[in-house]
């Protein structure tokens, strides 16, 4: 998926992380590609699972819903999740993902977020 993203002329490319045993080597082949790496983080998965590759990193996106299931409610747990990363990783953007909308969109803002998924 990588060289076609990019021959697509995709900036960021944002990957699960609990999707490979290493998620090293993939943020490497992102950014040989050109392209920014963001870290996707299912809502189990906690926020230190980034810690071994956050150097590597551009985004950490935390998902606020669980992927691959539509309609669900906006998770408002996972905000303890953004703060933590915004805490350790000051300079690194941090976005969250799904069930966002009118009714959260503020929430959001509070925690401050640089990339809201709508």
């Amino acid at each position: 998926w990588i060289a076609p993203m990019a021959d697509a002329g995709v900036d960021l490319y944002t990957f699960h992380v609990e999707s490979v045993s290493d998620p090293s080597p993939v943020c490497r082949k992102v950014r040989e590609a050109g392209m920014k790496v963001g870290l996707a983080l299912k809502p189990n998965t906690p926020a230190d699972f980034v810690a071994r590759c956050i150097d590597e990193a551009d985004v950490v996106l935390v998902m606020t819903v669980e992927p691959g299931f539509g309609g669900q409610k906006f998770m408002v747990n996972m905000m303890d999740k953004v703060s933590e990363l915004r805490q350790r990783y000051p300079n690194i953007d941090i976005g969250v993902d799904g069930g966002v909308g009118p009714n959260t969109i503020d929430l959001c803002a509070k925690v401050i977020f640089m990339i809201i998924m709508i």
